[in-house]
């Protein structure tokens, strides 16, 4: 998720393209990013620098919602 200091197609986590709409011209709320939960050990693992500077890519939030189910199941 974008706090309107900078718009960032790579993902902060992995470098892969995030898809992430304000790179295309959109508006960051018609950002695929925005509807979707995110889990909370995949945002704390954002360098402190790229917080709320780019939209982590869908793979890294699949794999951190696989892994959050394995660990509280």
């Amino acid at each position: 998720m974008n706090n309107g200091t900078a718009c960032s197609g790579q993902c902060p986590l992995c470098g892969a393209d995030n898809g992430c709409s304000c790179v295309q011209g959109k508006p960051i709320e018609a950002c695929w990013c925005w509807k979707e939960l995110v889990p909370k050990t995949l945002l704390e693992r954002i360098p402190d620098g790229r917080k709320g500077k780019a939209c982590v890519c869908r793979p890294c939030v699949n794999a951190g919602e696989s892994a959050e189910r394995n660990v509280q199941g």
